[in-house]
C-alpha cells in the first residue's frame, strides 16, 4: 500500500469514527429530549386531571356546607374547601397556559377559597351563617359543579400526550392548539359567579373603594398639581414637565424633572392635587448616615410638609437607601391604614422616595369610641408564654380593608423574639398576631 492510499484509509477511518460518535451523541440528545418531553406531557396531563377532580371534590364539600346547621360543622367543612381550593390553584398554575386563558377559572377559585376562609373564621367563633351566606354557598356550588363538568368533558375530548409534535420546543405545544379557545368557550358557559361581599382581599366591595380624602375634592389643573410636587421636592415648579395623565382608581398627572438630587418622577392626583408618589435616582451607594438618623430626617420631612401626627412604625434599608413607614395617630390611637412611606439616602440624607396611597385612600378624622374591652381584659387573652413589653390602642386593616379597633401588645418570647398581638377592643378576641423579623437592615413582619 503506497503512502497516499494509507493516509486516505486512516483519514476515512477517523472520519467514520467521528461520524459514529456524533450520531451516538445526537441519538442520546434526542432520547433525552424525548424523555423530557414525555415527562412534561405527563405533568400537564396530571395537572389538568387533578384540577378537574379537585373541582368535583370542592362541589361535594360545598354541598355539605349548604346543609350543615351548626357553625362548628360549617367551619370544619370550609377549612376543607379552602385546602382543596389551594390545591386547585396549584394544579391550574402547573398548566402551560397564559393567565388570560384561565382568567375566569383562576379568579373563581381564588375568590371561592378566600370566601370560605373568611366564613370559616366567622363560624369558628360560634356565629351562625346568614341566609345570604347560605345563598352564596349555593351559588358557588352551582358554579363549581359546572366548572368541574366542563373540565372533565374538555379533558376527555383530547389526549394530551398525543398532541405535541415530536420536537415540542415550548410548554404551550404540550396542549392542543385550540385549548385556549376551548377554555374561553367553557368559561362563557359558567353560571354567574356571585358578587361576594365579605371581609377578604377578593371581596367585590374592595373594587369600589373610593379615596376617603379625594372623593369630594375638585379637579385641579396641571399647573396647580406641579406646585404641590414642587413644594415637597423643594424645586421650582417650572422644572417639572407634565409627561402623562393616567386614569385608574386614583387618576394622576405624572411629572418628570432633573434636580440636584438626580432624575425625579412625581405623581399628583388630578382630584385635590395631592402628591401620590415621588421617586428620585438619588439612592446612593454608601452608608454614611445611621438608619436612626435617616428615619428622623424622614419624620422631619413629613412634619415640614404638613403631615402632622405621623408616627414611625418600622423601617428597612436597601443598599444605600432607608425606607421608613409612618402611620397616622389620632388621640393616641395608631391608625395603620393611613400609611406613608418615605425613602431617604443613607449617603447624603436627600429624599429618594415618597408613597402615600394608603394615606390618601384611608385618611380621615375618625369617630373612635372608648374600648369596650379594658386593657386588663385584653391582656388576659395574651399568651402567658409571652412577656408584654408595651401596650397601645390601634386601628388595623382586615384582609377586606375593614378597620378593626384593637389593643396592641408588643411582646417577647423566651428566645428574645418579638411579637405583636392584636386583641379586638370591642369583642375580646385575638384578632391578629405578627412576628417581627429584626436585623441590621430593619424590621419585617410575618
Amino acid at each position: 500500500m503506497n503512502k497516499t492510499r494509507k493516509i486516505f484509509v486512516i483519514t476515512s477511518l477517523y472520519a467514520l469514527t467521528a461520524a459514529l460518535v456524533m450520531a451516538g451523541l445526537l441519538w442520546q440528545a434526542e432520547r433525552r429530549s424525548s424523555d423530557y418531553r414525555r415527562m412534561a406531557e405527563h405533568a400537564s396531563q396530571r395537572a389538568f386531571s387533578e384540577l378537574a377532580f379537585t373541582m368535583d371534590e370542592i362541589n361535594s364539600s360545598l354541598q355539605k356546607a349548604i346543609y350543615s346547621t351548626t357553625p362548628q360543622m360549617i367551619s370544619t367543612v370550609c377549612c376543607e374547601i379552602y385546602g382543596k381550593a389551594t390545591a386547585a390553584q396549584m394544579s391550574a398554575g402547573e398548566l402551560p397556559l397564559s393567565s388570560e386563558q384561565l382568567e375566569t377559572t383562576a379568579g373563581f377559585i381564588a375568590r371561592l377559597g378566600d370566601y370560605v376562609l373568611a366564613l370559616s373564621k366567622k363560624t369558628a367563633a360560634g356565629i351562625a351563617c346568614t341566609d345570604e351566606e347560605y345563598d352564596n354557598l349555593t351559588a358557588l356550588s352551582k358554579s363549581a359543579s359546572a366548572l368541574s363538568e366542563h373540565l372533565t368533558q374538555l379533558y376527555g375530548s383530547f389526549d394530551i400526550a398525543d398532541t405535541a409534535p415530536v420536537s415540542a420546543p415550548s410548554p404551550e405545544s404540550l396542549l392542543p392548539a385550540d385549548i385556549g379557545e376551548s377554555l374561553r368557550s367553557m368559561e362563557e358557559q359558567l353560571p354567574d359567579i356571585p358578587s361576594l361581599i365579605y371581609d377578604g382581599p377578593f371581596s367585590k366591595h374592595i373594587e369600589d373603594i373610593e379615596s376617603a380624602m379625594l372623593k369630594d375634592a375638585g379637579q385641579v389643573e396641571p399647573e396647580e398639581a406641579a406646585q404641590s410636587a414642587a413644594g415637597l421636592l423643594g424645586i421650582p415648579a417650572e422644572k417639572l414637565v407634565l409627561t402623562l395623565e393616567r386614569s385608574g382608581k386614583i387618576p394622576v398627572y405624572i411629572f418628570e424633572a432633573a434636580s440636584a438630587a438626580g432624575a425625579v418622577c412625581a405623581e399628583v392626583t388630578r382630584a385635590g392635587g395631592e402628591v401620590l408618589s415621588i421617586r428620585t435616582s438619588a439612592s446612593g451607594s454608601r452608608r454614611i448616615l445611621t438608619p436612626q438618623n435617616a428615619e428622623k430626617l424622614a419624620e422631619n420631612f413629613l412634619r415640614r410638609n404638613g403631615y402632622a401626627s405621623m408616627e414611625p412604625s418600622y423601617y428597612m434599608t436597601d443598599g444605600g437607601e432607608l425606607i421608613a413607614n409612618f402611620a397616622y395617630v389620632q388621640n393616641g390611637v395608631i391608625c395603620y391604614p393611613d400609611l406613608i412611606k418615605v425613602g431617604i439616602s443613607l449617603e447624603n440624607g436627600v429624599l429618594t422616595g415618597f408613597e402615600a396611597a394608603g394615606y390618601l385612600t384611608n385618611h380621615r378624622v375618625r369617630e373612635i369610641p372608648e374600648p369596650k374591652v379594658s386593657e386588663e381584659e385584653a391582656l388576659a387573652l395574651v399568651s402567658p408564654r409571652l412577656h408584654v413589653l408595651s401596650h397601645c390602642l390601634a386601628i388595623i386593616p382586615s384582609d377586606g380593608r375593614q378597620e378593626i379597633f384593637c389593643h396592641e401588645f408588643k411582646c417577647e418570647n423566651a428566645d428574645g423574639r418579638h411579637f405583636i398581638v392584636y386583641i379586638n377592643a370591642e369583642e375580646a378576641r385575638e384578632e391578629k398576631m405578627l412576628i417581627l423579623i429584626e436585623s441590621e437592615d430593619g424590621t419585617l413582619t410575618v
